[in-house]
Formats: structure tokens, sequence, C-alpha cells
């Protein structure tokens, strides 16, 4: 622009609507050559607002003005143009506020509660399963290290429909446990553990988060899961790949397992629950390297 550059502010006495410009606006195309002690071009106003500010002018300007007007004239145009693609702080926190594209406090609870009402169905499955197979609660498999308050039929109470108090109540405990070890999900890698794999704990079965130890692409992610999640990772489950005189055991593993695995060649496999199809053709990936960057060879 032909005048000093306009700076967008925070302070709310002013509100810059218009800005003239009687010189003509830079072009994409116009950049600088590449030589020393030449003119620089002036900026326009929007490549001053985002250098300065990293902020997007038009939404920065619909939330100035819903600032200093009524709610009622403004709320339209502020949702409208308030989209995550401002990249300004201040502006996405105007976004959140109750009535635009917010997740509330008590939606969220509902999320939660909706997340922990399928833990506890994964929890009453393994527990109706051990009354089955003449597993009581010390003999049977511990979903999440949790024993079940309830086996078999006692899991419902007489009319073979209500959950028993002593089952809810594990139920119950086993989904706030476990929801706190695997939320947030993000992944940790602790240096300091011996083993660094999926299957590595922060800790113990106990401790919330649970698992350190990063992953290699040939980690089972989802057979680790859930064999946590039905067996607690129970050793009479192991997951190696192999099948066992069991049926119980199959059974578990066939409900761990995604039926995915990494290779075809078992050795190249960590912790898968079952043994690969190796004339599936529509899996397995060639081997990872032993050395940085660890990728595989190309296709």
């Amino acid at each position: 622009m032909a005048e000093s550059p306009v700076q967008l502010h925070d302070d709310t006495e002013r509100l810059i609507v218009i800005v003239g410009s009687p010189a003509k606006a830079s072009g994409d195309d116009d950049r600088l050559t590449a030589r020393l002690g030449q003119p620089m071009r002036s900026l326009d106003t929007s490549d001053v607002a985002e250098l300065e500010h990293a902020l997007n002018p038009v939404c920065h300007i619909a939330e100035r003005i819903d600032q200093q007007l009524t709610p009622a004239v403004t709320q339209a145009p502020v949702k409208d143009r308030c989209q995550p693609r401002c990249g300004r702080p201040a502006t996405l926190a105007r976004c959140t506020q109750p009535g635009n594209r917010s997740v509330g406090v008590a939606t969220l609870g509902k999320v939660k509660d909706e997340a922990k009402t399928v833990l506890k169905a994964l929890y009453l499955g393994t527990c109706l399963i051990n009354g089955l197979k003449s597993l009581d609660a010390d003999s049977g498999f511990h979903p999440g290290g949790v024993k079940c308050g309830a086996v078999g039929g006692a899991v419902f109470e007489a009319d073979g429909v209500t959950i028993s108090a002593a089952a809810a109540a594990g139920a119950q405990t086993y989904a706030d446990k476990v929801f706190g070890q695997f939320e947030p999900d993000v992944m940790r890698v602790d240096t300091g553990l011996a083993k660094s794999n999926y299957f590595a704990l922060c800790g113990d079965a106990t401790t919330a988060p649970l698992l350190c130890g990063g992953r290699f692409l040939n980690d089972d992610v989802i057979d680790v899961t859930y064999s946590y999640l039905l067996s607690g990772a129970d050793p009479r489950a192991p997951l190696d790949g192999s099948a066992s005189s069991d049926p119980l055991v199959n059974q578990l593993k066939a409900l761990v397992s995604d039926g995915v695995q990494y290779s075809s060649n078992p050795a190249q496999n960590n912790d898968n629950a079952t043994a690969p199809d190796p004339t599936n053709p529509n899996q397995f990936h060639p081997n990872i390297s032993q050395g940085f960057p660890y990728s595989a060879a190309p296709f």
C-alpha cells in the first residue's frame, strides 16, 4: 500500500473496517528477483495481518465486530467465518463458545459414558464365558486385570435380562480403570525401558497410563489391546501366533485377533494372537530395516 502499513491488534477501542490503498495491490507473481540491493514492494493489508499476527483478517474482523455489537446482530456471520482455518488461537477460542462449534462439558461426559458402556460389555462378555467354561472369578480370565464380580449365569438377575449388582460393580471398576489407562490416546516412548515395543508397560498393569514402549511397524496393536481388554493379557493365551489344545484359549485368541498380520513369516510379526494365512494375498508387508530409519524396502 502507499501509506504506512496497517497493524491489526486486540484493542477494542478502535476497529478498522475499510482501509484505503491508492496504489495497485501486488499480485502473487510480484516476487523479488535473485539480486541484491533492490527495493521491496509494499505489502497488502492481508499480508501485514498474517505476517505480524498469524491471523486470517476476514475472520479477525468478524470477531472484532462480534465483540462490539450485540450477539443477535453478529451471531450468523461470525459462526460462518470463524472456522478452524483461522490460524489465530484467540479467534479459535471464540469459535468454541457455546452456540457455535463447541463440544460442551455435558456432551463430552456423555461421550465418555458411551465409551465406558462399550468397555463394560467387553468385561461382562468375558465373565459370562468364564462361567460357561466352569471357571470362577479366580481361575477365569481377568479382563483388564480386574476379577469378575460374577461369572456365567450369575452375571444376570433371575429374569435373565437385568445385570446383577455384583457384575455391574465389577464392570464399572473395569471401565473406569481401562478408560484412565488408555485416555488420552497418545503414543508414549520411555527410552529407559529395557525393551521398546507396543506391549511395554509404563510400570505394571495397574498404572495409568498403561503403555510406554512406543511401537514398531510390525507390532500387532489390535491384538495386544484386545488381549488386555478381554483377558488382562493372560499368559495362558500368549500372543505368539500359536494354537492351543484348550478350546477356550483358542476361542479367546479368535476374539482377540483382527486376523491381520504384518508378514507371512511369523518370525517377523510381534504379538500376533493367531498365525498368518500365507494364502491371503491382500495383506503382509516387506520386513522392516533394523537400522535407521527403520522403514521397509519399497514394493
